[in-house]
């Protein structure tokens, strides 16, 4: 039968392997408290002006006349990871799409003949 001694040294042993083997850095996770942004829009171009971020995954963010982003949209950042598609009507309606599968940074949407057109937008994962 082994002696106490014995089997708390290979304990120990075991233990202390287990321990070198895990990784110095844990895993990255977005803690439950923290939101995650999917997009940004902004008044103007160049990222500039007045700025929001989306944080809902298949969720349609219509904006309506009189409310504050209506028409204002210059700029627009798509988060690594998602795409956008943003329509002309507030119910991200296809048959009103702008344009679909918008991925990364359009900081000028004059450019795309988009400016200050969006009335809806709506992100997915890819």
């Amino acid at each position: 039968m082994p002696s106490f001694t014995n089997v708390l040294l290979t304990t120990m042993g075991f233990m202390a392997s287990v321990m070198a083997s895990r990784p110095i850095i844990p895993a990255q996770r977005i803690p439950e408290n923290e939101t995650l942004i999917v997009a940004s829009i902004y008044q103007d171009v160049n990222y500039g002006g007045f700025t929001q971020e989306l944080h809902l995954l298949d969720h349609c963010y219509g904006i309506q006349e009189g409310e504050q982003w209506y028409h204002i949209i210059s700029s627009l950042q798509v988060h690594h990871g998602y795409t956008c598609d943003i329509f002309s009507g507030f119910k991200c309606d296809l048959g009103h799409a702008l344009k679909l599968d918008l991925e990364g940074a359009y900081e000028d949407l004059v450019l795309l003949g988009l400016n200050d057109k969006i009335e809806s937008i709506k992100c997915k994962k890819i």
